[in-house]
């Protein structure tokens, strides 16, 4: 993947146990209102990364917006 952001931080609900993740993307970047995340790996021997997949909606994401369409990641291991 293409690096377009980073992650500012992590954040785990202690009752529902959600993970709530906070990205800064670079502003060049615009993505589609469905478009999913998931976390996956970058390769056998390790190193974790968020992916985000666009989706085809003409309406982007503004700032602060909530990705709710997320995906569980396969394991290669």
């Amino acid at each position: 993947g293409i690096k377009v952001g980073r992650i500012t931080a992590q954040q785990l609900d202690p009752i529902t146990y959600v993970t709530k993740i906070s990205m800064a993307i670079d502003p060049a970047i615009r993505i589609p209102s469905d478009s999913s995340a998931r976390i996956t790996q970058s390769s056998l021997l390790g190193g974790n990364y968020l992916e985000l997949m666009p989706g085809a909606e003409d309406e982007m994401l503004a700032a602060g917006a909530v990705i709710y369409d997320t995906r569980d990641s396969v394991s290669i291991s």
